[in-house]
């Protein structure tokens, strides 16, 4: 378990947004978290490791072509 002390934590993030089509809008994302102490759940209770993965994929369905433009350019 991590102390009561200050933490040093950090990310990083790579997203890729490919339109499918003129009206969908999907997102793959990869992030990882890190940390100077064991902070992050693992697979057991009790354990907690300096780092975690993550990925997330997600789609969008726009009911006009317009909305699909505009969610991809507020995204960015």
């Amino acid at each position: 378990m991590p102390s009561a002390g200050a933490l040093n934590l950090g990310e990083f993030t790579l997203t890729l947004e490919p339109m499918l089509a003129s009206k969908i809008i999907t997102w793959l994302e990869f992030r990882r978290d890190m940390s100077d102490q064991d902070v992050f759940p693992y697979h057991q209770v009790g354990v907690f490791r300096d780092a975690q993965n993550t990925v997330t994929l997600g789609m969008v369905y726009a009911f006009s072509s317009a909305d699909a433009k505009q969610a991809g350019r507020q995204s960015t």
